[in-house]
């Protein structure tokens, strides 16, 4: 697998000391034994699912409140509805 400078982002081979570029040393890739993933891996795929999970949950709560809003917006004032236009049968 390629590595990339962590200095100027030039792509290197596997095992290469130091950038043919810019001379800056690379740094070595830690892998796990048993699932061959580094930790940048592992941090990835985390802050990944957490975020995948964090939309599941905050994008249906956002539209629940929305239509709350509207719901409370339509019942509180009549006056609304009718300047909405065609709402007012909806409310």
């Amino acid at each position: 697998m390629p590595e990339f400078c962590p200095k100027c982002g030039n792509m290197v081979a596997d095992g290469t000391e130091r950038c043919p570029a810019c001379g800056s040393r690379m740094r070595p890739r830690v892998m796990d034994e048993e699932s061959g993933f580094t930790w940048v891996d592992f941090f990835n795929y985390s802050a990944v699912t957490i975020l995948i999970i964090l939309a599941a949950i905050l994008i249906p709560v956002a539209i629940g409140l929305l239509c709350f809003g509207l719901y409370w917006l339509l019942a509180a004032f009549p006056l609304a509805a009718s300047v909405l236009g065609g709402l007012r049968g909806i409310a």
